[in-house]
């Protein structure tokens, strides 16, 4: 396989997924918010209002930023071949996906992500058996990297996102609810 292909790949795959995350996850959330809160009803009352927090614009930024990020990695890996940080994010992307399979069995319904996240994994499986530059032992270490690093940049975007969108939003429309 062409290694810096590949690595020009997963932007793609990744913009494919969040574009059903980002169509389908408000209108899904409104139609199954009070669902969930009865059928989850130690988790579901945090986790609905973060997501609630986090609908509209905040996700929208913070997946452009996630893009962008995955984009400018992906670009300097094609270009100098080193695929350590590379591998731990394809290795990052392809477990989320696993997750989104968890919640699908789960909720045993559709959720705005399982169609690109079923599409996604062959692709996900199929670049990590690629034959990469880096020792199993690189790649391990890589992959808690990338899972500490995108942790990191997650926890950030969900605190920070809805502030600075609706904070900056009601400096224009002193108004506006939210």
């Amino acid at each position: 396989m062409n290694l810096p292909a590949l690595a020009l790949s997963l932007p793609l795959v990744f913009m494919l997924h969040d574009f059903e995350e980002l169509i389908g996850a408000e209108p899904w959330l409104r139609a199954n918010r009070a669902a969930l809160l009865q059928r989850f009803p130690r988790l579901a009352p945090r986790l609905v209002a973060q997501l609630e927090r986090m609908a509209g614009a905040p996700f929208t930024y913070s997946v452009f930023l996630l893009f962008a990020l995955l984009t400018l990695l992906s670009f300097y890996t094609a270009l100098c071949g080193d695929y350590r940080l590379w591998y731990g994010v394809l290795a990052v992307f392809t477990a989320h996906l696993l997750v989104h399979l968890l919640q699908w069995a789960l909720w045993r319904r559709y959720i705005p992500c399982i169609i690109t996240s079923l599409l996604a994994l062959p692709y996900g499986f199929w670049a990590l058996a690629q034959d990469f530059p880096l020792s199993a032992a690189e790649k391990w270490h890589w992959s808690g990297v990338a899972v500490l690093s995108v942790l990191a940049l997650l926890a950030l975007l969900h605190l920070f996102m809805p502030r600075l969108i609706y904070d900056k939003s009601r400096r224009n429309n002193p108004n506006m609810v939210r």
